[in-house]
């Protein structure tokens, strides 16, 4: 599982909890849910289709379209031959170490 930290002011953070608290979640679980409306759809939930309204009025709403073009198989082909390449990350630590 991944941590991530936010940042943010204080004024906000008070009223991500106070929403939190009004839908008897933890602030955890509230930015979860937030960040999976985001990028999920679930219209039956009631707490998922407002805040989905909000960020779609907001323009943060995650569309499911990719950025761009899919990468040909070479490509990726390429890729991953030049991410295979180099110096080993563990190499890197040792000799930082010494």
């Amino acid at each position: 599982m991944a941590q991530v930290t936010w940042r943010t002011s204080d004024e906000l953070v008070k009223q991500v909890q106070n929403l939190a608290l009004a839908e008897g979640l933890s602030m955890n679980e509230f930015l979860n849910r937030v960040m999976t409306v985001a990028a999920q759809s679930d219209e039956s939930d009631p707490l998922a289709a407002r805040l989905r309204n909000r960020l779609r009025a907001a323009g943060l709403l995650a569309t499911g379209t990719p950025n761009g073009p899919r990468p040909s198989g070479a490509e990726i082909a390429r890729a991953r031959a030049a991410a295979g390449s180099g110096v080993p990350l563990s190499e890197i630590v040792s000799t930082m170490r010494e």
